[in-house]
Formats: C-alpha cells, structure tokens, sequence
C-alpha cells in the first residue's frame, strides 16, 4: 500500500517537471498585465463602435432629410430634371449633394400644367363640358385679337417662388425654331396673394399685357384700380357674409384666396383686350365711312357737272299759234256778222296780208337761229372742259375729308355694342369721345 502510494507520487512529480513554475509575484504581475491589456482593447472597440454608430445615425438622417425634401419638392422635380439630385447609396458625408438654384427656364416648363386651384369648384364641376381638356374653362378663351399671346402672359404672373429658383424670378427661353421667336420676350411678375391695392395696381399696369397696342397709361390704370375696387367690395361682401366683423377686415392688404387672385387678372385683361379690339374696329370704320363720303361726294360732284342748260334761240315775230287763235276768232267774228260783204272782204285781205308776214318772219328766224347756233359752237371751242375740271377740283379734295364729332361718337358706340355683342358681354357703350 505505501508502494502504491509512493509510485503516485512519483508519477506526479515527473509529470509537473514539465512545465515551468513561476514564482508567485511574476504570476501575479503577468496576471494583471493581461488584464489590463485586455480592458485597454475592449475600450478601444467600444469607442470604435460607438463612433462608427455615430456616424451611420448621422448619415441616415441626412439621407432621410434629403428624401422628405425631394418628396415634398414633386413639382419642381417633375418641372426640371436638372435639379433632381440623387441620394448616395453608400454612408459617408461627402456624397450630400448640393441644389442647383435654376436662373433660366422654358416656356413650357414656366407655364402651369394644372389650373384646379385658380378657378372656384362652383366653376370647375358645374358642367365637364365648359371646360378645356386641360382643365381651364372655355370663358378664358376670347375671339379678340392677340388674345392667345397675352392670356399666356397672364399665367406668367406668379404668386409665389419655386424652391428652386432661389430668391430670383428666372428668365423665359424659347425655342429657336419657334416663329417670331427673336420679336417675343416673356417674363414672370410677382404678385402675391396678400398684396395691397396699390402694389397689385402697380403690377396690373406695368405687365406686358397688351403692350403693342400702347393704350395711355391713364386707361391701363383706370382699368386697373377699377378692377381691384370691383374686387374688393366682393371680397368684402364675402366675409361679412362670412360673419368676419367689419372692423377686422384689413383695408389695406387683400388677403384673397387663388381664384380671387386670378380672377383679378383674367378681368383686367379682358378689360384692355376689348378697349384694343373696339379701337381696332373704330380705326378701320371710320376708315370705311371717310371712303363712303368720298365716293358719294365725288358722285354728287359728277352728276352737277353734267348738268348742260338747254339751248333755247331768242324769239322773233309772232307764233303759228297766235296767229292760228286770231284765224279762230276772226272766223267767229265773221260767222257772227256773215251777213256784211264789207266784211268778208276785209277779212279776206287781212288774211292775205298776215300770210306774207308769217313768211317773211319764220325766214328771218331761221336766218337767226342758224347764225346763233355757229356762234355757240365757235364759243364752246373756246371754253375749258368743266367736267375735267370739276375731277380736278375733286381729287384735291379727296384727302380733305373729315368726320364730325358726332359721327366718330356713333361709330365708337357702334363698334363697342357689336364687340359686346360677341362676346356675350353685357356691358353697355360708353359714347366715348374719340378725337
């Protein structure tokens, strides 16, 4: 049993002579050593991953903050693909991009693509029939002159700047190949929806709504403030009727909704494009009537001149028929006193004596009325043509020509009511004096 327990022991002992024992104090020093190592390194992980945490949770925001402002710019990502900017698919800051700010832009892409909120629903689901296929309402659509150039000037007429426009309006390009492309220029006007009286009249006045024709700037203001007043006082009837006390309501800004807006546009410019039309009309009237005047005086002028005074020879001894009533009443007379001889016979030489009269008078009237017509004829080819000079007098008087007041106030009442009557207008002619 001691044997056993003694070849156990030595077993043991050979077996630890195989490693190397330490002394205590070096174990315990290499113990700690490898511990702080090992919490050196796990520090240093966690710093990395929280940094790295960081970083991931920063660049996620920025992306999710550039995908909300991307959505909530559809318009003007949809109007202009050169501003859309894509979102970086790996995370690191320096992909953020930048927006462009857009200086130039087309007439198509400046021009709006829906109207829904210019026109009130009242208007837009009253009848699918009296609206265009792009949602307008065929009233915007006027047989005037020059109306379709200028309605698209007023749709260049903005309330508000696009995000991506900056704080400037962009300038309108058009396309080379588009006629008259050179002669045409088209700009925005701002005009916000809470802008006063004043600025809105201001803006009215100075667009370029009908700006060829160069009507005063008197009437384009007139028209204007006219239009803004109308305005106004519906406005006002609108929120009173509301239940907005009248001392709240501003008189100086106009707070208007969109179709209130554009309802003050679409007025004034169909005020100066019917004043444009009926002066347009005036012009080529008046035209026509000073040519009618013309020709009617120059007829009357004509048919003077051909007046001739007839020829008509002095008279000379007694008529036939004087002579015939004296016959007449001689022959009475002497059936009356038939009985006398003496009679007969003085009846018989006085007609002897009045036979060779008659004769010798109608020769001598004849001698005469050959002599005068000779003198006449030599007269007549001493004498201009008044029939040429008549002509002549009238052409220098063509151009002399004028219409009275009266006229031009009958025909400028005229051309307004037949305007008005095409378009389906109830206005009435104002009998403007045009000078």
């Amino acid at each position: 049993m001691n044997g056993s327990y003694h070849n156990k022991t030595t077993m043991t002992t050979s077996n630890s002579t195989n490693f190397v024992n330490a002394p205590f104090e070096y174990s315990e020093r290499a113990r700690d050593t490898i511990k702080k190592k090992l919490l050196f390194s796990q520090k240093n992980t966690n710093a990395s991953n929280r940094k790295k945490s960081k970083i991931l949770s920063r660049t996620c925001s920025d992306d999710v903050a550039s995908a909300y402002s991307a959505i909530s710019n559809q318009s003007s990502i949809f109007s202009n693909p050169l501003t859309v900017t894509t979102t970086s698919s790996h995370f690191s800051s320096s992909s953020v991009p930048t927006e462009k700010i857009v200086t130039t832009i087309t007439l198509e892409d400046a021009l709006p693509k829906t109207f829904y909120d210019m026109y009130t629903p009242e208007i837009l689901m009253s009848n699918p029939l009296n609206l265009f296929h792009n949602g307008r309402p065929k009233f915007t659509k006027r047989e005037l002159m020059d109306w379709d150039l200028n309605d698209i000037r007023s749709l260049l007429i903005i309330d508000n700047l696009k995000p991506e426009w900056g704080d400037n309006l962009p300038s309108i390009t058009l396309p080379n190949n588009q006629p008259n492309a050179s002669n045409i220029n088209f700009r925005f006007q701002l005009l916000p929806l809470n802008s006063s009286d004043e600025f809105i009249i201001e803006t009215l006045v100075t667009s370029d709504l009908y700006k060829e024709a160069n009507l005063d700037y008197e009437f384009r203001f007139t028209s204007a403030r006219y239009t803004v007043a109308l305005a106004r006082r519906r406005h006002e009837q609108m929120l009173l009727q509301q239940g907005v006390p009248p001392n709240q309501i501003n008189k100086k800004e106009l707070h208007l909704s969109k179709p209130e807006w554009r309802n003050i546009i679409e007025n004034f410019l169909l005020n100066i494009a019917v004043e444009t039309q009926c002066r347009a009309d005036f012009k080529q009237q008046c035209s026509q009537f000073k040519k009618w005047k013309q020709e009617h005086h120059q007829q009357q002028m004509q048919n003077f001149s051909n007046l001739k005074k007839p020829h008509m020879p002095p008279p000379s001894g007694l008529p036939l028929y004087t002579i015939v009533e004296e016959d007449n009443s001689d022959e009475n007379m002497s059936s009356s006193k038939g009985r006398s001889s003496s009679s007969l016979l003085r009846k018989t030489l006085m007609k002897n004596l009045q036979s060779k009269t008659l004769k010798t008078s109608f020769n001598k009237n004849n001698t005469s009325s050959s002599n005068n017509t000779n003198t006449c004829n030599n007269n007549n080819n001493n004498i201009p043509d008044t029939h040429n000079i008549n002509n002549l007098n009238l052409n220098n008087k063509l151009g002399k020509i004028t219409l009275a007041k009266e006229e031009k106030a009958d025909i400028w009442a005229h051309c307004q009511s037949e305007v008005y009557q095409r378009l389906g207008l109830d206005w009435k002619p104002d009998r403007m004096s045009i000078g």
